[in-house]
């Protein structure tokens, strides 16, 4: 039996379908055998920046278990199925509003939310037994920061151009196949394919430029790029606290990729240009195949 989703690809959002949702309290008793289960997509965005000029971007929220996922309490068993092709891509955050004479300095762009688990989320509270499941080409993606907005221009000599707001940040990316959140007391993968996974950390959010002065002041500087984040294991990760145990298992061709710092905005012209802002930091990526976090 196939269960298609029907979810969007990573890099588009707004359609969000996942296969299975077991978060009350379900016990080994609940049995998922025998399912193809298909283009598995969660994401939620951070909403559009509201309130006028200057206003800072809503960010991106976390996203879990793009094809499976189990909360509070629940500890199902999952047998003899097939993932493929499902994504959990923490929400984009939203991009800061300009400046205006009002509210001369941009707003700050929102960050991007968590990605965790693109077939199989387990909180640390849920223990499924998971034995003789195959997973291939899921992915666990964090969200893009918003970009800041831009200054707004001055026409008064003491009054320098606005500033740029600065480019939101990024979350963590942890486990392209399975996640298993810190403090998760055990789950155990028996006879478990992960293969042609990967964990994705998102790029910063872009600084917004500085405002000009036309009336021979200075120029506004421009907004920091945002910070991208680290990514952790491309085929499963447990994370600090977390218990994993893996036995009899396939885990080959997997990744982990991190993001790039947003790009600073540039300063603002006038008599004296406005600095331009500094490019957000890179990141690190750990476990291409399986990450156990320290503890």
């Amino acid at each position: 039996t196939i269960i298609d989703c029907g979810g969007l690809p990573t890099g588009q959002v707004g359609d969000s379908h996942r296969g299975f949702d077991f978060h009350s309290g379900e016990t080994a008793n609940s049995v998922l055998a025998g399912f193809t289960i298909t283009n598995g997509y969660i994401s939620v965005d951070g909403t559009p920046a509201t309130g006028g000029p200057g206003t800072a971007g809503n960010n991106g929220l976390p996203s879990w278990g793009g094809a499976i996922s189990c909360t509070n309490l629940a500890s199902p068993t999952i047998t003899k199925c097939v993932i493929t092709n499902s994504v959990a891509e923490g929400g984009w955050g939203s991009n800061g509003t300009d400046g205006d004479p009002t509210a001369i300095n941009g707003g700050n762009g929102g960050s991007g939310g968590f990605g965790l688990g693109g077939a199989i989320y387990c909180d640390s509270n849920s223990q499924p037994t998971i034995t003789d499941v195959q997973i291939d080409s899921c992915f666990a993606v964090s969200g893009m920061g918003g970009d800041g907005g831009r200054g707004a221009d001055s026409a008064a000599p003491l009054i320098p151009g606005g500033t740029g707001g600065n480019g939101g940040s990024v979350g963590l990316a942890f486990g392209g196949g399975i996640f298993v959140d810190a403090g998760n007391p055990g789950v155990t993968l028996s006879n478990v394919s992960i293969t042609n996974c990967a964990v994705i950390a998102g790029d910063g959010g872009d600084g917004g430029d500085g405002g000009d002065n036309t009336g021979g002041g200075l120029g506004g500087a421009g907004g920091g790029g945002g910070n991208s984040a680290n990514a952790f294991g491309g085929g499963a990760a447990c994370d600090t606290g977390g218990g994993l145990t893996i036995s009899d298992c396939t885990i080959s061709n997997n990744e982990a990729t991190h993001g790039s710092g947003g790009t600073g905005g540039a300063g603002g012209a006038g008599t004296s240009a406005g600095g331009a802002g500094a490019n957000g930091a890179g990141a690190f990526a750990f476990g291409g195949g399986v990450f156990y976090g320290m503890g």
